[in-house]
């Protein structure tokens, strides 16, 4: 199975980012991975595991969520070992951070600007919605975008500007500025 994630600029080349279980681990989760469009060798994005990589747009950090071999949003506000959390890793240091600490899910996040990441979490009203924190703050507060209460978010995606997302909630399409 192989997920993509971002196509972006990575050390002055195209490369498409993904996640993906190519190796033979005993640990049964995804790696993040990148490749040229033009094909080539497959490459880790870095040696942990985790999911959902993307680039910073500076190009020195990478995004990435840990837990939940099976994407973590199947089980519908599930708690336990199995949560998602969103991660960062500063390519220069290696260093890695955990972004989020929820007891639920945290994912499928996406860089608004280098200071800033838009992410799901099921963490109010037991519904997913879009929320925007800083990576550079120690403990920042998770401020909600989005209001919905009876239907989760499945999916959203960010215009390359930053200033339009657009999100999936069961069969309609929502535009937020």
């Amino acid at each position: 199975s192989c997920s993509l994630t971002d196509w972006t600029v990575v050390d002055g080349q195209e490369r498409i980012l993904f996640h993906a279980v190519l190796e033979a681990d005993v640990y049964r989760e995804f790696r993040p991975y990148h490749v040229s469009p033009e094909g080539g060798p497959v490459e880790r994005v870095h040696d942990a595991h985790g999911s959902q990589p993307r680039l910073s747009p500076d190009g020195t950090r990478v995004l990435f969520a840990r837990g939940g071999y099976y994407d973590g949003w199947e089980r519908r506000h599930y708690r336990g070992p199995e949560n998602q959390d969103v991660w960062l890793q500063d390519r220069a240091s290696g260093a890695f951070t955990r972004l989020t600490r929820w007891a639920g899910n945290d994912g499928k996040a996406a860089w608004l600007d280098d200071r800033t990441v838009l992410y799901l979490s099921d963490r109010e009203d037991r519904a997913v919605n879009l929320y925007r924190r800083s990576v550079d703050e120690p403990e920042p507060r998770a401020v909600r975008l989005t209001r919905f209460t009876d239907r989760d978010i499945h999916d959203w995606a960010l215009s390359a500007d930053g200033s339009t997302a657009v999100l999936m909630s069961w069969d309609t399409l929502h535009r937020l500025d």
